[in-house]
């Protein structure tokens, strides 16, 4: 597929006028929209893919720092129900990639919780367990620029990092395979949904879609 230049802006453009009514304001942390392009699923309604993309607004998110001022994770370390793959559209992206371990490793604590996410939980907010302390044994940030991808199983830790004003990337979903599961820095914290997740328009997701599009090629 064709992540770069007027290639991409076509492909982003095609999607214009059949964009489901599934996009979100505000999704996960403030300042980050997410665009769905497509959306199949099987005949019980359970998901067998998604396409979808993120853009994080400048002056609005706070992705560009890992941590907050309490010390937690400005967008929680997490993993996926299903495989996926990101790719870089505008900006760069930078995919902060954990390793953990149940033993002491290099000393600094991380909390492991399973995870069901406001948009999936019953009561609309976050539903986590006990969490269980592990190490972190590794991390690193691997930067992705326009047209590069990293693919990703669903057990796989990351966060993301946003060092570009205007940054869009697109996330290709599998079926779904496991629970997901929520790494915190202290054992107490709780991500505050409060203000987030809220509709994005058809006609406002195409205007932003549209605003991606033409960025491909500006940059």
């Amino acid at each position: 597929m064709p992540w770069l230049g007027a290639r991409a802006a076509d492909w982003l453009r095609s999607f214009v006028g059949r964009l489901p009514d599934m996009g979100l304001q505000d999704c996960h942390t403030p300042g980050l929209d997410s665009i769905v392009l497509e959306h199949e699923a099987d005949e019980r309604g359970k998901k067998v893919s998604m396409k979808r993309i993120f853009v994080a607004h400048p002056g609005r998110h706070g992705l560009h720092r890992l941590l907050d001022d309490s010390g937690n994770y400005v967008l929680g370390v997490h993993t996926h129900r299903y495989d996926l793959r990101l790719t870089t559209l505008v900006g760069r992206l930078v995919n902060h990639e954990v390793r953990i371990c149940s033993s002491l490793w290099t000393g600094e604590p991380i909390y492991e919780r399973s995870f069901t996410s406001a948009l999936s939980s019953a009561t609309g907010t976050p539903v986590l367990s006990e969490p269980t302390m592990g190490f972190i044994r590794e991390q690193r940030n691997r930067v992705l620029m326009p047209g590069e991808s990293r693919t990703m199983f669903s057990m796989d830790l990351h966060t993301v990092l946003v060092p570009h004003e205007f940054t869009a990337w697109l996330v290709e979903e599998g079926p779904d395979r496991s629970p997901s599961r929520f790494y915190s820095r202290t054992p107490d914290h709780v991500p505050d949904t409060t203000g987030l997740y809220r509709p994005l328009s058809v006609s406002d997701a195409t205007e932003l879609l549209l605003k991606v599009a033409d960025q491909t090629i500006r940059q």
